[in-house]
Order: structure tokens, then sequence, then C-alpha cells
């Protein structure tokens, strides 16, 4: 009676309809903008009321067009762009742009203003583009405002904007499918109001709201310093751009983008550009990119954020102030230029240049610049600039050099004096050396900081000067004095760390020789560290150093002594599991986790890890103690160690973990994610389990974690590519796919269910039914696998079969209508005609369209005699199912019908008459359409009243006469609809 037939078509139609539907505006976003219907809140109108006069204020100073835009004077409107958002994206095929924003009217005249946003036209490189109607569909298309990520599809562009007077109102302009470039172009936005037309520069508002100043310093102008002191958003970028662009036409090489310290915040998004900027500089970037980037003619770029930028982003080119990025900027461009250049910009050059050319060029002028360095130190209030000074001193080997350096050490400027002390250590001339030395002698406040240096600038000549300072009664000065000979090194260190390690009574110190000796090549040393660490821990819980030292140099003799401190109270053991685990192997794990319920958390932690790193089996038998006493963190450790342990029982340690757990820890569904990471036989088995036997939230944590799982599946791609190869026709290939798969993995249920569905598409029926009852066996909740296995039974004729797989697919998914048809079309086949009837009104009630439901209950409806209503209703439909072969078949059963019953109850003759030639004509109608399975025709219990009728056997020949087009498939294509549940073959 019902074949089965699967409609692409309407299919796609409906993915569509389901692509396109609007997505509801998100309302927090739009909360942060006036409404398009208006608003006169004072705070709102306040804000916007600020940005256009101070856009005014600036157009009327620089004398730019457009100031009627911001102005009140004429018609008493102003308008505003915000949030501007301009960016380029690629739609999977090309590369497109787009740029969307929020029109605000500001309307302080008598008169209500009415505007349709489609009306405003954008102007993009000489095109115009209308407001998008359908937006970016796929979604392809993003966006970021105060660093939230949107889609396009969440904005909604307004039928109309209303501004009613003395309001502030707003509304979205999407223009997407801009052509694709590497620039910002000049974007115009046009509208008219009446007969009047505007025009709004974007680029112009968007560069004044930036406030972008320049400057250009350096030899010959070679440096250029971009001031930020306003707002940055995705069209001004573009403005920067051009800006480096015509800069590198006045011969600039060198970028310095600096944020004043007012300049606003802005997203971390925009701020990653600035780096980028920095990291591109000087490259020919080929890749499109959301925003265009710098022009490679700039040869290196450097950026300065303000402190209201909370970005965090390091890179060497992003820097903290503006002078350590000049600094960064120039390099190299001061050694390159003349004398007479190099002296120019000491002498009467920015400040910034000046401080850089005697840093980078004292050794070039000497002589020449000696006066400037003592006009600068002693009149210069420029900090930078002294410090300039200071460093430059370096290169003279005068005695007035030298005395100069001697005040500024020892003067009150902490910041000179550094300096000061760093040129004595790094001079060329052995004369600055001695005054160091010399120095440290007389001056005990500075003692340190010389110390320190000397160990940033370690020379010989240092050695033994540090080692009499070794002893010295300030503790600290004698831990810079170690480590500074560490690094300058003297034939006595070896036996003054010995020496010190005994009379140390500081222990900050001592743990620095300790660390010291351990750190010298000889065994000596070696064995002096060792022995004092063994001491201490023989008398005492083991200090940190001591842990450190033995667990270096595996020290087997401390093992005895650390395991039995683990029963230490009320200290933390944590560095002694530790270096347990890393010194004393598999005779840790037994005391290890004796102790264990007596530690605490962090400790268990260290002592799980510990034994997972000894013993993995050993921590597997005592996973399940330590999950019924441990606490979350714990347990979160053993979930996190076999996770990554692979080893081959560790699945059966962790689903004895989750059987321990309490039925309301919080742990059980992050335990259930952990082994949904994992494939095997006995985690689907677990997982299908938990599912079918837990309530919420358990029961979706089990299917999801069942869902990772079968995505993570090492079949899990060859089976996707079987599905692709069945969706395009090529059905014996994805059999052999799908059974390659299974080879592998017997029990994946996709596999299985993607070989049923390709069997049925070859009319292979018996292998269908297998792999289908295999995979219920597997997963018996697995989605329409009952459903498909009564199907199937019943295109057998095997109808009393396939019931209990129909009761069972109605249990599982009771609004699912296809179920229903096809259980009435068992019923039917059954002859329980009352059944089939309650089955077929059922599944027209989930379903007012479905064919075989309602030429089910047609038929039903003929069958009781009640033949007008049962015409009456396929006439309802035919408009819409008129054209379908099995409509017209099913129909002609219901006519048939009509004529059994009427035949039987002596029935007008006239009517059956009309009946049965309605009948052939269905049955004529549906060969046309594509029927042809003349065998079941023939065989059709429904059809039994026209057999003996010569034209019944007329139109037999037709259906089975050869077709040009291939047969339809008898069982549904997979993962389509089963809106219809047509008559199935025996």
């Amino acid at each position: 009676m019902f074949k089965r037939v699967w409609f692409l078509q309407l299919l796609w139609v409906v993915l569509l309809w389901l692509a396109s539907a609007p997505v509801s505006a998100n309302e927090e976003l739009e909360k942060q903008f006036p409404p398009t219907s208006g608003t006169a809140d004072e705070a709102v109108l306040k804000r916007y009321l600020d940005r256009v006069q101070g856009l005014e204020k600036e157009v009327k100073a620089r004398r730019l067009p457009g100031l009627e835009l911001y102005s009140f004077e004429d018609d008493r409107l102003a308008f505003y762009f915000d949030a501007a958002y301009f960016a380029q994206y690629s739609n999977g095929q090309n590369q497109i742009r787009f740029l969307l924003g929020r029109f605000v009217v500001i309307n302080k005249s008598e008169q209500e203003l009415r505007l349709k946003p489609a009306d405003i036209l954008l102007k993009a490189d000489g095109r115009e583009y209308p407001v998008t109607a359908e937006k970016d569909k796929l979604g392809f298309a993003s966006f970021r405002y105060q660093d939230q990520h949107h889609s396009l599809t969440e904005l909604e562009v307004a039928e109309e904007l209303i501004a009613p007077p003395g309001q502030v109102a707003s509304c979205w302009l999407v223009y997407n499918g801009i052509d694709a470039g590497a620039n910002v172009p000049e974007l115009e936005l046009n509208w008219k109001i009446g007969q009047q037309a505007h025009r709004f520069p974007l680029n112009q508002q968007s560069m004044i709201q930036l406030k972008w100043t320049t400057e250009t310093l350096g030899p010959h102008g070679l440096i250029a310093i971009g001031h930020i002191a306003g707002e940055v958003d995705p069209i001004n970028l573009g403005g920067i751009v051009d800006e480096m662009v015509l800069l590198t036409n006045q011969d600039v090489i060198r970028m310095i983008i600096q944020f004043d310290e007012d300049a606003p915040a802005f997203s971390m998004h925009l701020g990653q550009w600035f780096v980028n900027a920095t990291i591109m500089a000087q490259r020919n970037q080929n890749s499109p990119t959301e925003f265009p980037l710098p022009p490679p003619l700039i040869g290196d770029v450097h950026v300065v954020f303000n402190s209201q930028f909370k970005g965090g982003y390091s890179s060497p080119s992003v820097h903290q102030n503006l002078a350590d990025a000049y600094v960064a900027a120039c390099n190299g461009i001061y050694d390159a230029v003349s004398l007479k250049d190099l002296l120019h910009e000491v002498r009467k050059g920015h400040p910034l240049s000046r401080a850089a050319a005697l840093a980078f060029g004292a050794i070039r002028l000497q002589d020449e610049v000696w006066p400037d360095l003592v006009q600068i130190l002693d009149e210069s209030e420029d900090a930078a600039l002294r410090v300039a000074a200071t460093r430059a001193l370096r290169e003279f080997p005068s005695e007035e050099s030298l005395a100069r350096l001697h005040t500024l050490a020892i003067s009150d400027d902490e910041q000179l004096a550094t300096f000061a002390i760093d040129s004595l250590a790094s001079s060329r001339f052995p004369g600055h050396h001695l005054a160091l030395l010399k120095l440290l002698q007389e001056e005990p406040e500075r003692q340190m900081l010389i110390v320190r240096t000397m160990a940033r600038v370690p020379r010989k000549e240092w050695a033994d000067t540090l080692y009499a300072f070794a002893s010295h009664e300030n503790s600290e000065l004698r831990l810079e004095v170690l480590q500074a000979l560490n690094v300058v090194g003297h034939p006595g260190f070896p036996g003054l760390l010995a020496q010190r390690l005994e009379q140390e009574t500081n222990t900050e110190v001592q743990v620095s020789i300790l660390r010291l000796l351990s750190e010298l090549p000889d065994e000596a040393s070696h064995q002096l560290a060792i022995q004092f660490c063994l001491n201490q821990i023989a008398q005492e819980f083991p200090t940190a150093i001591s842990l450190e030292i033995l667990t270096r140099f595996q020290v087997q003799e401390a093992i005895p002594r650390l395991i039995s401190c683990l029963n230490t109270p009320d200290v933390d053991r944590s560095q002694l599991i530790d270096s347990l685990r890393q010194i004393s192997g598999v005779r840790l794990v037994e005391p290890l986790l004796k102790i264990y319920p007596n530690l605490n958390a962090n400790e268990q932690s260290m002592a799980l890890r510990a034994v997972a790193n000894i013993d993995m089996v050993q921590l597997m038998d005592f996973a399940d103690q330590a999950t019924s006493k441990g606490d979350q963190s714990s347990i979160g450790t053993l979930i996190n160690l076999f996770q990554a342990s692979h080893h081959p029982r560790s699945i059966e340690a962790m689903i004895s973990m989750y059987e321990h757990l309490p039925e309301d820890s919080p742990l059980r569904g992050s335990l259930l994610s952990t082994i949904g990471t994992t494939s095997s036989s006995a985690t689907q088995k677990f997982l299908i389990h938990v599912r079918d036997n837990s309530e919420s939230p358990i029961k979706e944590q089990a299917i999801n974690a069942l869902n990772n799982m079968y995505n993570r599946s090492p079949v899990n791609h060859m089976t996707q590519t079987a599905q692709s190869k069945m969706q395009t026709g090529n059905t014996d290939l994805a059999i052999k796919q799908f059974t390659l798969a299974l080879d592998y993995i017997p029990d994946f249920p996709r596999a299985l269910e993607g070989r049923g569905q390709a069997y049925q598409r070859i009319h292979n029926t018996e292998a269908a039914l297998a792999d289908y009852r295999k995979l219920i066996d597997i997963d018996a909740q697995w989605p329409e696998a009952q459903g498909t296995v009564g199907r199937i039974l019943s295109t057998l004729s095997r109808f009393e079969e396939s019931l209990p797989f129909f009761e069972k697919a109605i249990a599982q998914a009771p609004d699912a209508e296809q179920w229903y048809s096809q259980r009435g079309h068992v019923y039917w086949m059954l002859e329980r005609f009352e059944l089939a009837d309650a089955d077929f009104r059922k599944a027209l009630e989930l379903n007012p369209e479905s064919l075989n439901a309602l030429t089910g209950s047609a038929m039903a409806m003929a069958s009781r005699g009640q033949i007008d209503e049962a015409v009456a209703l396929l006439e309802k439909w035919r408009k819409q199912h008129g054209e379908d072969q099995i409509f017209s078949y099913n129909a002609a059963c219901t006519y048939a019908r009509a004529v059994q019953y009427l035949t039987r109850k002596n029935g007008d003759a006239e009517r059956i008459n009309e009946l049965v030639n309605a009948a052939f004509a269905e049955i004529e109608k549906s060969i046309q359409l594509g029927y042809t399975d003349a065998e079941w025709a023939r065989n059709d219990p429904d059809l039994l009243v026209l057999r003996d009728m010569p034209r019944f056997a007329e139109l037999l020949t037709m259906m089975a006469k050869p077709k040009p087009t291939p047969e339809q498939p008898t069982l549904p294509e997979p993962d389509q609809p089963e809106d219809d549940v047509p008559k199935e073959k025996p």
C-alpha cells in the first residue's frame, strides 16, 4: 500500500528556511544605544550631544566639509555614526567586506523625523551599496563591540527610524558584500530628508575622533611619531595606514605609535592590530586580513600603549614609554649618519633624538661633544637627556670625566647614580674600572649597587676586591658578593663557599651558598653540599634547599630518613613527596599510600601523581579507596592521571571511580566527560548504561560524552567519508568504507547505521536488517533504529514481527508521526482496521500534512463506508500531493476499498462505476508519475476488487515496461525526513 518516498527538494527548502530564519536581536547589545523609536533620557542625550558638538568644533577649526551633520543651526538635526566596524572576511569562497554601525539622529526641531534605513545608501570606492536585507546566513561575518563577539545575524535593520522632537534615536545600518580590498576606502552615507540631500563622510568623523597627530625627528626626519589622543575604531585603522603611506613619501623609515595618557581605552581585538603592525613591518602581506596592515616601506614599527589599555601584550616592539620606544626604533641609524649630522642632533635635535645621539654616537664624537655634555649635566632639566649624557661619559678617559662620574655616583639622584656606576663598569678604559673599585671601598651606601653592577658586567679585575667583601657584616651585601664572584670567577671561590657554609648564620645566604656549591663543576663541592643537607634532615624536617640538593644528586642514602619524615604532622609535605618520587622509585609507593588519608588535599594530589609516575597499576588498585575518601581536588587529579596514562586499565579504573562517587557529586559529570574522550567497547557500554539509567543532568552529560566519544573515534572520519560517498550515489564504495571501519571497530554505531542505510539503497534488505539488529543490540535507544527494523520487517511482510519494534520506536519518540503511520500500515495489512485507523489519526494529529497518514485515514474511512468523507479528504490535499505517485496509488486503493464496501452492501451501481473509473484513473496517473511496482500492485489486497477487470491487467503491463529512469528506492535514503510512509515491497 505505502511505498516510501523521500522529498529531497522539500528537505532543502526546510533547511534553507531554517538557515535564513531571523535571529532575535541581542537585547544586551541593543541596550547600549538609543532605541529606534527615540528616547528623551538626559544622560543618553548628553552623551551624543557632547560627541556631535566636539565634532562640530573640529570641523569648523579645520574648515572641513560636513559641518551641517553636527550643527543644529539649519534644520535642528544632528547625525552621528556610532560603533563603526569595517572589516574583511572570507565566506568560504571569496573575500568580502562589510560595514556596520549605529546611525544616530538627534532631533532638536519641533517636528518628528521619520527615516527609512533602507533609503540610506553607502558609497564605497565609487560604488553604491544598499542596506543589506539578508545578512550573512552562514555566520562567517562577525564583529566585536566592547570586546564582546557578535554575529551579523544578531543585528536587525529597522524598517523605520523615528526621532520625536527633543529626543535621540538610532538604528543599525549593515552593508554586507562590499568588494574586497587592501585598504579602507572613502566611505560615505547618502540619504534624503524631503528634498534635502545629506552626505556623511564616515572616514572624516572617524579620523577626527582618533585625534591623530604626527611629528618627524631624528637625522633627516627618518623617524616619525604618531600620537593618538582619541578613539580607535576599524575605520580609522585604515586612516592610520594611509597616514603611514604619506610619511614614507617624506623618507620616514621607522614609526612609533604612541597613545597619549588621556586616550580612552579600546578593545583588545583592535589592540592586537597594533601589535600585528609591529610584527608585520617590512613584510609583504599577501594573505588577506580583517583590517589593513602598514605599508612594507616602513621598516620598523613600535607601539607605546597607555595605562588605559589592558591588553598585556608582550612584544619586543611594544614599550612602556616613548623614550624606550625611540631608543629601539633608532637602532643603527645614528651609527650610519655623518659626524656633522650626529653633532647636529646632539645640539639641536628633538630631546629624544639628542639623548639617542649621545647614547649611540658619543664614541664617535668625543672631544667635539664634551662641552655639550657638560652643559647638559649642569643645566638641562630633561632627565632622559641627563641620563644619556651620563652614559656618554664612559667614552671619555679624562680625569674630568672620572670626576664627573664620581660625583654622579654618590649623588642623591638614584637614577643618575645607577647610570654613572654602570658607565664606570662598562667603559673601555681601565681608569674607569679602577675608579669603580675605589668607589666600592670608600662609599658604603653604594656598595650594593656597585657589586650588582660588577656581577652584571664581569671583569677579572673585580675578583680580589669582591673576594675581600665576601665576609662583610651586611648579609645582603655578602649575598650579592657571592653571586657576583660566581659570575666573575676566583680561584679561591670553592674554598670560600666551604668556609662561608660553616660560618653563615643568615638562612638566605646559606641557601645561596648551597646552590652555588651544587652548580660548581667539582665533585668535592657537590659532596660538601650533600653532606650538609644530610646533616640537616637528620636533625629536623627537610628544608626546601635540602630537598632540592638531595633530589638533584639522587642521594639514595637519604631515602629512609625522608620516608620517615612523611609522618611529620603540621608541615607541608608536598615538596618532600615530589623529591621522594624522583629519588626512591617503587620503595615510596607503599608508605605513601599508607599515609594518604592523613595528608591534606594538596599533598594527596602530589602523592597520587608520585604513585602514578612510579606504578600506575597500584594507583588504579588504590583509586576506589581514594575516591571514597578524597576531596574534589584529589579525585580531579586521579581523573587527569588516568586520562593521560593510556594504560589498558585506565578506562576500567575511571568507570569504577564513577561507581564509587556519591550520586550528588559534581565530579560525576566531569568524569563522564573524561571517559568520553576514550574509545572502547567498555566505554561505550558504560556510557549507554549511564544514559539509560540516569536522570538529568547526568543523562544529558552521558549523551554528550557518548557523542564526544563517537566524534573522536579513529573511524569516525572514515564513516563520514562513506556517508558522503553514499549521498553522492556511490553506494558500493560507501559500503566498502563502512565495512572497513567496522573491521577496525566492529561495534561503531555510526558505521553500522550507515552501512544499513547503504544496503537499503541497493535493496539488500536482509543485510540492512542484520546491521540494524546489531545496532539495537549495541544501543537499544539509538535514534530511529527500532523503527527502522520495524519498517524493514514490514517491507518483508513480517508484519507481526515488526510490531514490537514500532512499539519501542513510539515509546522513544512519542511525537514522531512516521512511526504511527508505519504501525498503522502494519495493522492495516494484518486487517486490524480499528487499530490502523487510530494510528493514522494520531499521525495526522502530529503532522496534518503527512501523505501516508492522510491516505491511510482515507482508506480507513472508505472501508467503514465513510466514502464521501474519504473522497473529500483526498481532494483537500490533492493540490499539495497530487503530483506524487504514491498519493495517486494510495488514492486508487481508497477508491477500490470504497468499491469493495459498496459492492458488499449492494450499493448504487452508478456510484460504484464512478469509483472504479476513479481508481483506474489514479493508477494510470501514478504510472505516469513513475510508479513501476507491478508485482506489488498485482497482489495488493486493497486492489482486490479490481483484479479481474481487463483494464487492471493493461495497467499492470504498463507498469512492467522498462523506464528510462532508475527505479525508485523502496526504503528511505539516509538522513532524509520521514514524512511519508509508502507501501513496502514483500
